[in-house]
């Protein structure tokens, strides 16, 4: 967002990101107009918490942790309680908690609810980079987890959902390379993936 209102001129392209028309990074994603385009992440975020409640169908009190910097302005309240309504919907209790950095981890945790059985780990890089911890601290709580990426079964978390987020990297950069050869315009059209 910092670039996109620093220049209208020079090409933007985005490597993955989420609600891309929503938090007005894009007009559409049919056609995003401007300087600004690239690959949406688009996975289908009711059902994650749905295959965590079918791995383990005891799951009743989930906490939702989340970075409110990946949700701009009055986005976050409306992105918490569309989850909140998707956990209603399956008979889950959810506790948003946020991370809002490295050291954000081992406090989150000590946030956690009485009768947490259950972790719902957003997409945010805070969390990524600390996926290992996260997961970690989920098996010493032993809380059946669920993140967005491979990364979060790899760390030791119950299992994961979501995009081949380095395939969409490689992707973008053939977005820069198309803008490059033309000449440097940014016009184009999101993908969606």
């Amino acid at each position: 967002m910092a670039l996109k209102r620093a220049t209208q001129t020079i090409p933007i392209v985005f490597m993955a990101a989420a609600d891309v028309a929503e938090k007005g990074i894009v007009a559409s994603l049919a056609q995003p107009g401007g300087n600004v385009t690239g690959l949406q992440l688009h996975m289908d975020e009711t059902k994650v918490l749905q295959l965590l409640k079918e791995a383990v169908p005891t799951v009743a009190q989930v906490v939702f942790l989340y970075d409110p910097a990946v949700f701009p302005g009055e986005f976050l309240g409306t992105a918490l309680k569309q989850r909140q309504a998707q956990a209603h919907a399956l008979n889950v209790k959810l506790q948003p908690v946020a991370v809002r950095d490295p050291g954000g981890v081992v406090p989150a945790f000590a946030e956690f609810g009485r009768g947490t059985n259950g972790l719902w780990v957003e997409s945010a890089d805070v969390l990524n980079m600390t996926s290992g911890q996260v997961c970690s601290l989920a098996l010493q709580h032993r809380l059946p987890a669920i993140g967005y990426g491979r990364w979060f079964a790899n760390a030791g978390c119950l299992m994961s959902y979501g995009e081949d987020v380095r395939d969409m990297h490689r992707r973008a950069a053939g977005f820069v390379d198309k803008i490059r050869q033309a000449g440097g315009s940014a016009r184009g059209t999101a993908d969606k993936v």
